[in-house]
């Protein structure tokens, strides 16, 4: 069983890749008018919907615990960098975490980036 906490603590961070991302619009494709970063809610559920992929990678033998992610999230809202515990990073199934975590998504927003630092565990 994965047991996924989702915390925000966002800061905005320098834009380093804004030259390869297409014009920013001015409202989200539903018309709703763009936040200057993804609300609180918008993180949790977008965090919530990953936990079938986290699952799937500890059944594949990822490692199991607790720590803190940090996301990087483009102005798209998609994930652009993805930083996990040392002792994640570097063990089996390593992999299949990273990519579970790059298809976090949320609506598009004005900053250039957005840094989220989920803790969360993993069993």
């Amino acid at each position: 069983m994965l047991a996924l906490t989702v915390t925000f603590r966002g800061a905005p961070v320098p834009d380093m890749a804004a030259a390869a991302l297409p014009p920013r619009p001015l409202a989200r494709p539903d018309g709703a008018p763009m936040r200057a970063s993804p609300s609180r809610d918008e993180l949790v559920a977008a965090g919530s919907r990953l936990t079938p992929e986290l699952s799937a990678c500890v059944s594949a033998g990822a490692p199991r615990g607790s720590g803190l992610v940090a996301l990087e999230l483009d102005w798209t809202g998609h994930v652009s960098n993805v930083t996990m515990p040392r002792e994640w990073s570097t063990a089996r199934g390593a992999g299949c975490l990273e990519a579970a975590f790059r298809k976090l998504e949320v609506p598009p927003f004005l900053r250039p980036t957005h840094t989220v630092r989920y803790p969360i565990t993993l069993q």
